[in-house]
């Protein structure tokens, strides 16, 4: 079934046989799972993709397909192209500005996810529970060192994981799946939505949200879950929330909406491209990532552009441990590294997406991608 992050393989692929590489107020409780029928199916598919992602992320590849088909091409045409491809696969890394980290800043490995499938969302209870969801289902866990495939009650598309503990862990996917973790066994749960959710984060066992097509909002407390109103209906692809009175959620045309325990509120963040990533340590710390190699921290009153981040690029998430220990990730296996001054580029043994961030310790830092494994930074 087609879906929002298979879209961007897709298009990964396409450019790749071209030449080149892409990189409040509740309504009434959630009644039981709704029918999906054939419209509901169809707007869920076409709607996982936001119109913007391909305008703003996927170069000209009808120009590039014409100019690889011309075999006969002069020399001087041939070098051309082959400065042309070189621009396009520099355009999604950071500046020269940009300064490079050393080894002794710490090394990222790669290690496989006892999955052939890829992944889409991490997250851990703590340094021996760790938790990675993605295609068909899939749900691998760690303890720390090795993964194990976990077995699955559902083959939807699951694009995010959290918890609140060990024994109380949420994921989210396409065709409103909601699964729960109880510390034993894997469960559905009764979204009564049929639309795709992508996001979902907590403040605590009975105050959990999950977000996602068209200003989907669901929220969870102890009477189960309900749809929540929110002032938007862009598509949502991110939620973080630091307290039952500070919650955010970013998404589709630079939408950053804010919960302060009673009303939902827009801000307004300057840009206009997909925000796909938020993550906040304070009510006056909080960052935001996307399109346009999007950076933005709020300070409690305004957003601002972070400097050195490629305007070409395309960010998927933020995450960190400490005000001068952040990373944000992206396409083409783009890294940073926030030290409390600068962002600065890490080198990652990949160039395809990366998705989700969880880690134990500014020591230890979990990253995952398209590519069937997982990435551990230690230092």
């Amino acid at each position: 079934m087609f879906h929002r992050f298979a879209a961007f393989l897709s298009a990964s692929a396409l450019l790749t046989a071209c030449g080149t590489t892409a990189s409040t107020t509740s309504t009434d409780d959630v009644t039981a799972d709704a029918t999906t029928d054939d419209s509901a199916m169809t707007d869920a598919v076409s709607s996982d993709l936001p119109s913007d992602i391909s305008a703003d992320v996927l170069p000209d590849v009808a120009a590039d397909a014409a100019s690889d088909s011309a075999a006969d091409a002069p020399t001087d045409a041939a070098s051309a192209d082959t400065s042309d491809l070189l621009d396009a696969l520099e355009s999604d890394i950071p500046p020269a500005d940009v300064p490079v980290l050393s080894p002794a800043y710490g090394a990222w490995s790669e290690l496989p996810s006892d999955s052939t499938n890829t992944l889409a969302g991490i997250w851990g209870s703590g340094p021996s529970d760790i938790w990675a969801v993605g295609e068909q289902g899939t749900i691998v866990h760690s303890e720390g060192t090795t993964w194990h495939a976990t077995e699955s009650p559902t083959f939807q598309w699951l694009q995010a994981v959290w918890g609140s503990s060990a024994s109380d862990v949420w994921a989210v996917g396409n065709f409103g799946t909601i699964l729960h973790f109880d510390g034993k066994i894997w469960s559905k749960v009764k979204s009564g939505v049929t639309d795709g959710l992508f996001a979902v984060a907590g403040a605590g066992p009975d105050d959990v949200w999950a977000v996602g097509d068209a200003g989907l909002v669901l929220h969870k407390d102890a009477s189960g879950w309900k749809q929540v109103t929110v002032p938007t209906s862009a598509f949502l692809y991110s939620v973080w929330a630091l307290a039952k009175d500070d919650v955010w959620i970013c998404g589709g045309q630079g939408t950053a909406i804010h919960f302060d325990g009673t009303t939902w509120k827009a801000t307004t963040t300057g840009v206009t491209g997909t925000l796909e990533g938020i993550w906040g340590l304070a009510t006056d710390d909080v960052w935001a990532a996307g399109n346009g190699g999007a950076l933005l921290h709020w300070d409690g009153k305004t957003w601002t552009q972070a400097a050195g981040t490629d305007k070409n690029s395309y960010l998927f998430r933020v995450w960190g441990v400490a005000k001068n220990d952040l990373w944000a990730s992206g396409n083409m296996g783009a890294l940073l590294h926030f030290d409390g001054a600068t962002w600065q580029k890490y080198t990652i043994p990949t160039d395809l997406q990366l998705r989700g961030f969880w880690g134990p310790s500014q020591d230890d830092v979990w990253v995952i991608g398209p590519a069937k494994v997982v990435y551990r930074y230690l230092k």
